[in-house]
């Protein structure tokens, strides 16, 4: 019997309450839905430093979700991490203006032909997540369109929360 080892997002946010909804019903909700394990540091049992977890965690994963919403200093800092390990990186806000200039320029668009590094997506009460329907090492798309990357065909599906 062969046994399908679910694509892994580790989440990267405040943990504050007025995160919680996003996070359980935007992101994780979804993710379960569509065969995705995503988690938070916060919830998981470790024995390591929660700063090598985090570290851990970033390598294991096949992509990054992370909301920028406020500009949280440790979630900037993780997400220099995950962009240091060439991680595919989605970011989430409610305001673009909390996304400053030098993740602005690493963000893709959708005519990009190059292998994309970030995903931008603002919502407001909304947000997205990716569908993927064959195994890839990198996630990549946008609203209403599908990519391919790295051989897989991905696609967005958006959510109320």
């Amino acid at each position: 019997m062969t046994t399908l080892v679910k694509p892994f997002a580790f989440v990267l946010m405040p943990f504050a309450p007025e995160f919680d909804d996003i996070y359980k019903l935007g992101i994780q909700k979804l993710a379960e839905e569509k065969g995705v394990v995503a988690e938070r540091v916060d919830e998981q049992i470790y024995s390591e430093t929660m700063l090598e977890r985090i570290y851990r965690q970033i390598d294991a994963a096949d992509f990054i979700i992370a909301d920028l919403t406020g500009r949280n200093p440790n979630v900037f800092y993780e997400i220099g991490f995950a962009h240091a390990r060439q991680k595919m990186c989605t970011l989430l806000t409610q305001n673009a203006e909390d996304i400053p200039f030098d993740l602005k320029q690493r963000v893709s668009s959708h005519d990009d032909q190059a292998r994309p590094r970030s995903r931008l997506v603002l919502y407001g009460r909304s947000a997205v997540f990716f569908q993927r329907e064959r195994p890839a090492r990198h996630l990549a798309g946008s609203a209403g369109h599908a990519h391919e990357l790295s051989g897989a065909r991905c696609e967005c599906e958006g959510i109320s929360v």
